[in-house]
């Protein structure tokens, strides 16, 4: 059978288009140690790492999305 396979990706999985659209941003990889059995400080040492970078890259790519250059960042 030649159908092509179509995907909605819109409003209520349809070809209505989002109000807000859907972007996904890849940043630069985060280099880990494998470790067998961190201590509490090497997981928040970790973590902050994680949140500074993706903090990081937020400002940086909001820049490039007319629609985004109001928003803010929420971690919770």
């Amino acid at each position: 059978m030649r159908l092509p396979l179509l995907v909605f990706w819109g409003k209520y999985y349809t070809w209505i288009p989002r109000e807000k659209p859907l972007c996904v941003i890849f940043g630069a990889p985060i280099p880990v140690e494998k470790v067998e059995n961190p201590t509490p400080e090497q997981v928040d040492k970790l973590h902050a790492l994680y949140i500074e970078k993706l903090k990081e890259l937020f400002q940086t790519q909001k820049k490039r999305y007319p629609w985004a250059k109001n928003l803010e960042l929420k971690i919770i």
